[in-house]
């Protein structure tokens, strides 16, 4: 027998005859390792799953409560011009806020000023309790800023696109116009 397939069967007979090795105080040998190992690499995706679904749903949550913000939003135009009253706009917002945003809460737009914030955030707790039906609809002030656009740039963009509609030609066919051009179909 040579020198190498000796190595081998010594080395092979250690690992199987000896049991545990240092260390290892289960007693399965490497064989236990194997199966972990095994099991481990046969429903490795299995762990991950859960864990992977939970950030997406995280992120979609963290979307959907920011668009709820959004929709649930009370800002300058909502407001007087000296801010310390709801506007008749934004009495309409409110109502239509507290119909179709039912137990969300409500948010104003912090501004400049926080004695402006706690006007406009007092103003609108008075008129939640007015209209609401829900017995506690919260209030809260928001850093999110509102999007809305200028009711002139809106007029502005309205006027130039009726003056674009109105400089195209009217559309005329030819299909039915008589150009003398053709050759049939004259009267007898």
């Amino acid at each position: 027998m040579s020198y190498s397939k000796c190595a081998f069967a010594i080395v092979v007979a250690s690992l199987f005859a000896g049991g545990a090795k240092a260390g290892d105080v289960s007693g399965g040998g490497p064989w236990n390792n194997y199966w972990r190992d095994w099991h481990r690499n046969n429903c490795w995706m299995e762990p991950f799953v859960y864990p992977d679904r939970a950030s997406v749903w995280n992120f979609n949550a963290a979307q959907i409560n920011k668009g709820w913000q959004a929709q649930c939003m009370l800002g300058d135009p909502h407001f007087e011009a000296d801010g310390t009253k709801l506007s008749p706009a934004g009495m309409a917002r409110l109502k239509m806020i507290l119909q179709t945003a039912q137990g969300r809460p409500i948010f104003v737009e912090r501004t400049w000023s926080e004695e402006a914030t706690a006007h406009r955030l007092e103003s609108t707790q008075q008129a939640v309790a007015m209209f609401s039906r829900v017995p506690a609809t919260e209030v809260l002030v928001s850093n999110m800023p509102l999007n809305t656009t200028p009711a002139d740039q809106v007029n502005g963009v309205n006027t130039w696109l009726t003056g674009y509609m109105q400089s195209i030609p009217k559309p005329k066919p030819t299909a039915f116009q008589d150009d003398g051009s053709s050759g049939g179909g004259g009267s007898p």
